[in-house]
């Protein structure tokens, strides 16, 4: 009888050993997942909208630590809702429409969570137009050289400005200035020269 009480106090000490030893090893475990001492990435800078033809191209810079971004757009500021999730660090948005503004916010993304959103940026996709051909085009004769001007047009960074000594054909272009204005020098006194400058 005193035996069987040895054996059954024994068999009791030897759980409770096993049950601290198995609690033990589940604390350390769980102390090992926690996910360290890392965080989430700062918010993206640098974020630009650019309006196309039916798209709006989105570019922003690299948040140190990011594995992704969310971009998020909306037709009212302050209200994006998120509408992809991309690695790289530029998206061209095609489903917009002409004339409609849009505005978008871009957030990075880790294992540690998710950044703030970014500044706001907008853009407002318009249709592209034919090229105008300028009107107004005037030609002052000089010596040796004849003095061009004419009508600015919207929209136009530069000018193809075309000669020619036939009038109506054999254009050739000799210029293409930034400013509504090109003064033509070199040239041989006595001859007619015509000129264009088309779109």
């Amino acid at each position: 009888m005193l035996f069987w009480i040895s054996v059954k106090r024994y068999q009791g000490l030897l759980l409770a050993l096993l049950l601290a030893a198995f609690q033990a090893g589940c604390g350390a475990y769980g102390t090992g997942n926690t996910g360290g001492n890392g965080s989430a990435p700062a918010a993206p800078t640098g974020f630009t909208a650019a309006a196309a033809n039916a798209q709006v191209n989105l570019t922003w810079t690299a948040s140190s630590g990011a594995t992704s971004y969310y971009l998020k757009r909306s037709t009212t500021s302050g209200a994006e809702i998120q509408i992809a999730a991309l690695s790289a660090t530029t998206y061209a948005d095609n489903s917009v429409t002409n004339g409609t503004k849009y505005f978008y916010v871009v957030s990075a993304y880790n294992s540690y969570g998710q950044s703030a959103n970014s500044a706001e940026a907008s853009a407002t996709p318009v249709a592209s137009r034919p090229p105008v051909a300028p009107t107004g085009l005037a030609a002052i004769a000089g010596n040796a050289q004849v003095a061009l001007t004419w009508n600015a047009t919207t929209g136009d960074t530069s000018y193809h400005v075309k000669r020619s000594t036939t009038n109506g054909s054999g254009y050739t272009q000799i210029a293409a200035p930034t400013a509504a204005n090109y003064t033509d020098t070199g040239l041989t006194n006595g001859t007619t020269y015509y000129y264009v400058v088309p779109p």
